[in-house]
């Protein structure tokens, strides 16, 4: 994270700049985008932005329109870096969890009072290659010292790290109508854990502990399950795994790891699994039977209405994530598809009102899917709905702020269906980028004619959007805080405390361009306060902003694994004639560009950003074709 305040000395230099310059016609502007800037208010330009910053360094030829892509690639880029940060911190605590996991199963016996002992050694068996490999995954040094047991670790190893068979291997049992085997391909590393080694291993480690199903009506399964229990619940690190517990408030109050789905390291029972085993290890048949699931992490598994299985480390799956999932098992149960949804269901979702129609027509009673706000979390086999998530419930309240419409008193070109359609993309841009960082658990005037400038420039007038904006902000600094506080944290103190720091400045800037806007839309000129942020705008997003492309995979079917990506492209400049005092006034800006397509497995971002420079690069999303070169 960049310190606070650098680069703001220039960047007052530069508003002063701004505020006095005069003005010149930009040689860019081509006669089809004139025509655009009259008919449409403003025009998507083919000019690459160099940058989110690029548009708004660009010097005082022309006021600025700042954008909420611009603000949201702020947002992201602080995001991003705070995960990474974050989950280097887990892996410590998965990795010394595990250990200690491990060496307490090695002094577990592995028989119970009138059992098989065949049975109660296959499923230690079980558990120590769930653990083992889980262990091998994050540390490649490790070794088990029973052979047989090291040798099937090994191969489970390769399996995961070539992330391209489905299969079950021999140690899950034979295949099997509710269990055909395990989609390996789902291990392949994407998102921020891509391109750095250590992350990388963190991914296939969580994404292996993610898949493996625990079927507690399978005596073999149920005893592993308890073996794994036991041998955690009397560990000494719990500390380093309630780390995992209390970091993962940012996803939901219930943690990833461990959390209910078998091992609560707040208690000293796992008390879902062990209140349903009755006195002994003996399942105990629920009341009420499970909603049918499919878990897109174990291929073609089906579970019956009363099987329940749990996971060392239980997913959890955004409320988009659940829109898409239940659309595909409504309209795709019993079809081989090969297509998932369209990724419009995404925007449909976000309140975009027109999207929301296309997608009822293609999808006839998708309606109260698309009312699906809350996040879920699979356990023992059923959906159980989260309380809402502070991020995403404040991230997602923010893009359906720049869904609902414009505001009061915005200008007219805001309420026609070209701006409709740059909104779209923003959010469903935006949308990717998020996915993408959490792919592990988005007429003429005075400006074209020249002569000197009146304002620095506008803010894109979503007062409502910059408010929310800010309240995930806010969530985002407690974490942090939280973070250095923690004794299971070993970072330095003062690289947490900046970013908490930046968070609380991002949040503030937030207020300050919401009050901006309000004045905006009221029409009341700027101070002298409001120009410098306006001049010194573009020097806060430079070395700030996620500019690269990046890419999700959002939904994906059984059948046939072809996978839905929705990705963010190369950043645009935009021009927008802005009416302001009877005039019009031309400003640049910069927007984010978006994408949508299929693919046979999920990208990485390099893998991506390739794709987009060759030949067979994707289109944009046709109903952008009236709006965009």
């Amino acid at each position: 994270m960049k310190s606070w305040n650098r680069g703001w000395l220039g960047a007052l230099l530069g508003a002063a700049l701004v505020a006095a310059a005069g003005g010149a016609e930009p040689a860019s502007l081509t006669k089809e985008m004139r025509v655009r800037l009259e008919r449409d208010g403003f025009c998507l330009s083919d000019e690459t932005a160099d940058g989110m910053a690029g548009p708004y360094l660009g010097g005082p030829d022309v006021p600025v329109f700042i954008t909420s892509d611009s603000l949201l690639a702020y947002f992201h880029g602080m995001l991003r870096e705070t995960m990474v940060h974050r989950d280097a911190a887990l892996a410590k605590a998965l990795a010394a969890g595990l250990a200690d996991g491990w060496a307490n199963l090695d002094k577990l016996k592995s028989e119970e009072p009138g059992a098989d002992p065949l049975v109660c050694k296959a499923a230690m068996t079980r558990a120590k290659i769930v653990c083992g490999t889980a262990l091998r995954l994050l540390d490649p040094a490790w070794r088990a010292t029973d052979p047989v047991i090291e040798g099937e670790i090994a191969a489970e190893v390769a399996r995961v790290e070539a992330a391209k068979e489905k299969s079950k291997p021999e140690w899950l049992g034979k295949p099997e109508p509710c269990f055909m085997a395990i989609d390996y391909s789902s291990c392949k590393p994407v998102g921020l854990h891509a391109d750095n080694p250590d992350e990388a291993c963190y991914f296939r480690a969580v994404r292996f502990l993610q898949m493996i199903p625990f079927r507690l009506s399978r005596q073999e399964e149920l005893f592993s399950a308890c073996y794994l229990l036991r041998a955690f619940a009397e560990g000494t690190k719990m500390p380093a795994l309630r780390l995992m517990n209390d970091a993962n408030e940012l996803l939901g109050e219930s943690a990833i790891v461990f959390s209910g789905s078998m091992i609560d390291p707040r208690e000293s029972s796992a008390t879902p699994l062990r209140s349903m085993l009755g006195e002994g290890l003996t399942y105990q048949t629920p009341a009420e039977p499970p909603p049918y699931l499919i878990n897109n992490l174990v291929a073609n598994c089906k579970m019956p209405p009363t099987e329940y299985d749990t996971r060392m480390i239980s997913p959890l799956a955004p409320p988009d994530s659940v829109v898409f999932q239940r659309v595909m098992d409504k309209f795709m149960r019993g079809e081989q598809m090969d297509d998932p949804p369209d990724a419009l269901l995404a925007a449909a979702w976000l309140g975009d009102k027109q999207a929301r129609a296309k997608m009822i027509l293609r999808y006839p009673g998708c309606e109260e899917l698309l009312t699906t706000r809350k996040p879920i979390r699979f356990r023992h086999g059923i959906e159980w709905e989260q309380t809402t998530v502070p991020l995403f419930e404040a991230y997602y309240a923010a893009l359906r702020t720049l869904m609902s419409g414009p505001e009061d008193g915005a200008p007219r070109f805001m309420r026609r269906d070209a701006w409709h359609l740059k909104t779209r993309q923003t959010v469903l841009a935006s949308w990717a980028r998020l996915r993408n960082c959490f792919a592990l658990e988005a007429p003429g005037g005075l400006g074209i004619l020249g002569g000197p400038h009146e304002t620095p420039g506008f803010v894109e007038p979503v007062p409502d959007f910059y408010q929310k904006l800010g309240r995930a902000a806010n969530h985002m600094a407690m974490i942090c805080q939280q973070n250095k506080d923690s004794n299971a944290v070993t970072k330095d103190a003062i690289t947490v405390t900046n970013e908490a720091v930046e968070w609380l400045f991002f949040e503030m800037l937030c207020s300050r361009l919401e009050a901006m806007a309000h004045k905006q839309l009221r029409g009341i000129e700027w101070n002298d306060a409001d120009r410098l942020l306006i001049g010194a705008y573009g020097h806060r997003l430079l070395n700030n902003c996620d500019d690269a492309p990046r890419a999700a995979a959002v939904a994906r079917t059984g059948a046939s694994g072809t996978t839905l990506i929705a990705a963010a492209g190369t950043n645009r400049v935009i021009w927008v004639n802005y009416p302001w005092k009877g005039k019009t006034v031309l400003c640049r800006g910069a927007v984010m560009t978006f994408y949508s397509f299929t693919a046979p497995a999920p990208l990485t971002d390099r893998e991506w950003q390739a794709h987009l420079k060759s030949q067979t690069a994707p289109q944009p999303p046709a109903w952008l074709r009236g709006i965009s070169f």
